[in-house]
């Protein structure tokens, strides 16, 4: 006698929760199972077969013919004990799965055509790299790269961004609807905008303005993000009717765009590397600047700054002009002075004359003290007074360091013809006692 079937009942219905199988198999037991017919004995098992699928099926059983089994439907078979094979497929004819059960006698079994897995992939399409959240789970996508998720039906929160400053900025947000069994995948496109980052170095709070639109507020010395269509791009920051600073930035996706805010003002920083003090004059500032200091002057209006430097004494050493910039810091140092400084003392109680390079350099009048301006280097210094000849001598003019010239009074100068010429450590004979160089 041969394992064959006798007989079904299908019974069709919503079944998308598989526990449904155990009601299927109790509702066969209590309805199905004649046990006082004669076409059903004690000697028969049973056999369920339900279809999870959101499509229909068919399915065979022992090599058959093929049954159509409806979307969540299921069918019990009465077989004869042994093994039995079921197979099942799609209506296009693609095999979905064959199974061999074995039927005890009054003993049930089930076979459950399962669904497709739901499956959601993601294409990083977007030529950066990328940080993927497919509901819970958070990976990162190299450009070009595909990864997928077996999902579960309903909506799934899908989430793409990128980088860029340690700022996580969003390419795509959605929750997409997926169904049983169903594929599908996600392109995550290149960003159709990029980002600025406006500093504002004022201490005026502003309003940023994108291509004459509003785009949130900015606080004076604060910074913030701002999003930017691509391309070339106006960005401005405005106080109520006045703009502290505007300009135009080229917007690239992914790259860095910054636009600072100036200040309405510039700096001035004067150092002064020489070993004097000097002084520093413009027209609206002045300072002393000790040997190897500086000085900085803030918030100075765009424009010219005319600098005149002078010896603590007076003499002028250097000099420039200078563009002070808004919301820069111009630097300006002292230039070393291409002269130096001759004094001569006039002791006696007549004027006397003084000549260098065969031209008159000045008068000193009786008993007083004259500061002279040569240039750097050697000069011969002839001083002459009311009774004639003085000296003259032969000087080194030094930048830092003042050579003294004292002229003596007429009183004690005509018998002794030596005199001493200290200069700068060393002492050299002069000509006569009436005058001395240190």
């Amino acid at each position: 006698m041969s394992n064959v079937w006798f007989g079904w009942l299908t019974i069709g219905g919503e079944m998308k929760n598989r526990l449904m199988s155990g009601v299927w198999m109790v509702f066969c037991l209590l309805i199905l199972l004649p046990t006082k017919t004669s076409w059903a004995s004690a000697a028969h098992g049973y056999l369920t077969v339900v279809n999870l699928r959101v499509d229909g099926v068919e399915m065979r059983l022992d090599r058959r013919g093929w049954q159509m089994m409806a979307p969540h439907s299921g069918s019990v078979f009465f077989l004869r004990p042994g093994n039995h094979t079921v197979e099942v497929r799609t209506r296009s004819g693609r095999r979905l799965d064959t199974h061999s059960v074995a039927i005890r006698p009054t003993q049930g079994a089930i076979v459950e055509v399962q669904p497709d897995p739901t499956i959601l992939s993601m294409v990083n399409r977007s030529g950066t790299s990328i940080r993927v959240t497919v509901a819970e789970d958070q990976v990162r996508l190299r450009p070009n790269q595909r990864r997928e998720w077996t999902v579960n039906t309903g909506r799934v929160h899908v989430e793409a961004t990128y980088t860029q400053h340690g700022i996580d900025h969003v390419l795509m947000s959605r929750r997409v609807l997926m169904s049983d069994g169903q594929r599908r995948e996600i392109e995550v496109s290149p960003a159709d905008n990029g980002w600025v980052r406006v500093i504002n170095d004022s201490q005026t709070p502003g309003i940023v303005r994108i291509n004459n639109r509003n785009s949130g507020l900015i606080v004076a010395g604060g910074q913030r993000w701002v999003s930017t269509p691509l391309g070339v791009v106006n960005v401005a920051v405005v106080h109520g009717s006045r703009v502290l600073d505007m300009g135009h930035l080229t917007i690239k996706r992914y790259e860095d765009a910054i636009f600072r805010v100036r200040p309405l003002t510039g700096r001035l920083s004067i150092s002064n590397p020489l070993p004097i003090p000097i002084r520093v004059v413009s027209q609206t500032n002045q300072a002393t600047i000790p040997a190897g200091g500086a000085v900085s002057w803030p918030r100075l209006a765009p424009g010219e700054q005319r600098l005149t430097m002078y010896r603590i004494e007076g003499e002028r050493i250097d000099g420039g002009t200078v563009l002070v910039r808004r919301g820069e810091v111009v630097e300006y140092a002292v230039g070393a002075p291409q002269d130096g400084i001759i004094l001569i003392t006039n002791g006696r109680g007549d004027s006397i004359q003084y000549f260098s390079g065969g031209r008159l350099l000045g008068t000193a009048p009786p008993n007083s003290t004259t500061r002279v301006v040569l240039p750097l280097g050697q000069h011969r210094l002839r001083i002459t007074g009311s009774g004639g000849f003085v000296m003259n001598k032969r000087l080194s003019v030094d930048r830092y360091a003042i050579t003294k010239v004292e002229v003596r009074s007429r009183h004690g100068c005509r018998n002794s013809q030596t005199v001493s010429h200290h200069h700068r450590g060393h002492t050299h004979p002069l000509d006569r006692r009436c005058a001395s160089v240190w």
